[in-house]
C-alpha cells in the first residue's frame, strides 16, 4: 500500500505551491489604491498600480456627473463623466463603499458649486 502512494507528496507539494502563488497575487493585487482630490479649480483621480505606476485624471468640476448603475449589484459602476470622457472607480470596494463614494462625492461637487 505504501508503495503506491508516493507520488501523494508530489501533488501535495504541487497544491502548496499553488497555494503560495495565489495567496501572493491575492497580496499584491491589494497593493492597488485610487486617491480622489478636489482642488479649487479640479477633481483629480489617481490610480497607483501594486508596482507603484500612477495614472492621472483631471476634470473640471463644473460639468462632471457622478453615476452608479442602481439598483445595487456586485458589478455595479461608479463612474465620473466630463466633456465624453469617464472614468470607472472604486471597482475594488463593495457595491455599498461604492455608493457611500458616490454620496460623499456629490456632497463634496455640492459644496464646491455653492462656494
Amino acid at each position: 500500500m505504501q508503495m503506491g502512494a508516493w507520488p501523494v507528496l508530489g501533488f501535495c507539494g504541487l497544491e502548496m505551491l499553488v497555494l503560495f502563488i495565489a495567496f501572493r497575487a491575492n497580496y499584491i493585487s491589494g497593493q492597488k489604491s485610487e486617491e480622489v482630490k478636489l482642488t479649487e479649480n479640479l477633481l483629480e483621480v489617481r490610480k497607483i498600480s501594486p508596482l507603484g505606476h500612477v495614472l492621472r485624471w483631471r476634470f473640471e468640476p463644473t460639468w462632471l456627473q457622478i453615476t452608479i448603475d442602481e439598483p445595487l449589484k456586485h458589478d455595479s459602476k461608479l463612474q465620473l463623466a466630463s466633456h465624453g470622457r469617464s472614468l470607472e472607480i472604486g471597482a475594488f470596494l463593495t457595491p455599498e463603499e461604492r455608493l457611500q463614494l458616490a454620496d460623499a462625492l456629490r456632497s463634496a461637487l455640492d459644496r464646491w458649486h455653492r462656494r
